[in-house]
């Protein structure tokens, strides 16, 4: 199990971004924030076998750790990222480090549950993003098994505020709606675009803001 780590921007602050893969890393260049994302994209979320969720939140957490040995965390997930992000914030807290709350984008809370006209819906979505030729099977089936990770990631209830950006075009069986049972507080904000396509300034401009209020 390998996490890949790229970094996009210079200075402070350091956000740690989990990427589960679906859509090219640089699309977090777009976002055109200020500081530093460091992305981390663990292998374990797509290749293939049972996923170990307890080696996979280890190993992004050391390399948060490594990486951003002292001061405040601030950490980022999209989709299935989202889950991974939030167990890591609990074993951050448990080392008795600071976290500031985490930003969930579009992060489902629970693992969806797919029939074929959901799948399909998502499978276009996903290959419209993507730009390049998806066979419709091959991306439905991907969809599925994620879906199917996603149940070895049951979310802890954690004394940490969290921040949910949810895209404004909603696709079928995405449910953001239980961060708030394992939260202390959820702040939402909405994003344009839909799961796939909402990485971008949007999303940057809204981290920014959220990093003056967190500051202040």
């Amino acid at each position: 199990m390998t996490v890949v780590v790229d970094r996009f921007g210079d200075g402070a602050p350091v956000r740690f971004v989990v990427h589960p893969g679906g859509l090219p890393v640089r699309r977090y260049r777009t976002l055109g924030v200020r500081g530093t994302l460091v992305v981390l994209s663990p292998d374990a979320l797509t290749g293939p076998g049972v996923l170990d969720a307890e080696a996979l939140v280890t190993q992004v957490a050391n390399e948060v750790l490594d990486a951003h040995p002292e001061g405040p965390v601030r950490l980022v997930g999209w989709s299935l990222g989202g889950a991974v992000a939030w167990w890591v914030a609990e074993r951050l807290l448990d080392r008795g480090r600071s976290v500031a709350p985490p930003v969930l984008l579009d992060a489902p809370a629970r693992p969806p549950r797919h029939d074929a006209r959901s799948l399909r819906t998502w499978a276009c979505a996903w290959a419209a993003a993507r730009r390049t030729p998806l066979p419709e099977a091959e991306a439905m089936e991907a969809l599925r098994v994620a879906a199917w990770r996603a149940g070895s990631l049951r979310l802890p209830r954690l004394p940490l505020d969290a921040v949910c950006m949810d895209a404004a075009i909603r696709l079928p069986e995405l449910d953001t709606a239980p961060w708030d049972e394992v939260a202390a507080r959820v702040t939402r904000r909405t994003c344009p675009g839909d799961h796939y396509t909402m990485l971008g300034p949007a999303v940057g401009a809204l981290l920014d803001d959220l990093e003056e209020a967190w500051t202040r």
